[in-house]
């Protein structure tokens, strides 16, 4: 009975034995699984991320300078009477006037002799960002993503008018102020440009697409600082040209006219927080870079006046251009700024490649 005792406490104590042995090489194997699943479920979640894509017609600006112009010229300026009804031409009215010009043996109609036409402006969004995603590591299809994106112009915006001979007779038909230099030839340059930045936040659903890539889409805000500017170039006879009064009416305009160039640069700014929209797509290229393709949405807008007045010759020339012989006689600094509504953002396709870090 006693070796029957011993024998079964031995056996016991080796099973124990066995099994302690067992649970360990469990455990350990236990660990190094889950330690594999977590390296698995830590990959792509923390990527960095680069974009780019084409801005067509920044800040809308197109409509300005290629259909409406800019500022309406007096109606009883020499300007207005042949045919030039804006301070700054649309190139639409650029086009007509040239055409009806070229095709006429009327030298009064001969208004412009040449011009260059602008076009909306073309831009460059260049981008860059931190997106975290929960979908590999937390199985959650979430994600949130901060960037840092600035916009420049590429092309477009840079329009030019040459005078030809009507002004000149025009002017000595009808009694309306005339320097001795003349008009014809009278140039004006006008260049358009824009330029923003923006910091957008955005907060999404994220899918993944068997073992090719994902899908997402988010909605967030967005900070924006930036605007345009016009860099208007005219030379003296142009000058003198938007600033003619007819003498009869206007006894004393030929003093009021200018007759000094104008190079006067025009800045619109402001900043605002508006709402952005994100849809895109990403497919891997590599274990840790994908490929990304995206629809993207923001803007903001708001009407502002230029940051800076003009100089005094653009404020007698602004004056006597649009307000007028009367106004600018009382005081022909009259106009000092003008406002303008500026659009920053827009929607676009943006190219990319992520990196994933984590």
């Amino acid at each position: 009975m006693r070796n029957y005792i011993v024998t079964c406490i031995l056996i016991l104590c080796f099973a124990s034995v066995s099994y302690a042995e067992k649970s360990k090489d469990d455990m350990v194997l236990s660990l190094k699984k889950k330690d594999a699943q977590s390296s698995k479920k830590n990959s792509r979640s923390l990527s960095i991320g680069f974009t780019t894509g084409v801005v067509a017609d920044m800040s809308q600006l197109g409509s300005a300078i290629t259909n409406d112009g800019v500022v309406d010229l007096n109606g009883d300026s020499l300007a207005s009477k042949t045919g030039i009804t804006k301070l700054l031409m649309p190139d639409r009215d650029c086009s007509l006037q040239a055409y009806s010009s070229e095709g006429t043996n009327a030298v009064p109609l001969q208004v412009i002799s040449d011009y260059e036409e602008g076009g909306p402006l073309i831009g460059l969004d260049t981008g860059v960002y931190v997106m975290y995603d929960t979908l590999e590591l937390w199985e959650l299809p979430f994600f949130v993503r901060l960037g840092f994106d600035y916009v420049f112009k590429v092309s477009g915006g840079e329009q030019m008018l040459k005078l030809g001979p009507g002004p000149d007779q025009v002017a000595d038909s009808s009694n309306f102020a005339k320097p001795a230099f003349g008009f014809e030839g009278g140039t004006i340059k006008t260049t358009w440009n824009s330029s923003w930045m923006e910091v957008p936040l955005t907060f999404g659903v994220i899918l993944p697409v068997m073992d090719l890539g994902k899908v997402y889409g988010g909605l967030g805000v967005s900070w924006f600082r930036g605007g345009f500017s016009i860099n208007v170039n005219a030379d003296k006879k142009y000058a003198a040209f938007l600033t003619s009064y007819n003498t009869d009416d206007y006894p004393g305009a030929d003093s009021l006219m200018v007759t000094e160039p104008i190079n006067e640069t025009i800045e619109f700014m402001t900043y605002g927080v508006s709402f952005n929209m994100l849809l895109g797509f990403e497919v891997f290229i590599s274990e840790n870079v994908a490929a990304t393709v995206e629809y993207w949405a923001s803007a903001t807008m708001q009407t502002v006046f230029a940051e800076s007045e003009f100089s005094n010759t653009a404020k007698s020339a602004m004056t006597m251009a649009t307000a007028g012989p009367d106004a600018a006689s009382n005081d022909d600094e009259y106009i000092e700024r003008f406002a303008y509504p500026v659009v920053l953002g827009g929607s676009m396709m943006k190219f990319g490649v992520r990196y994933y870090l984590l």
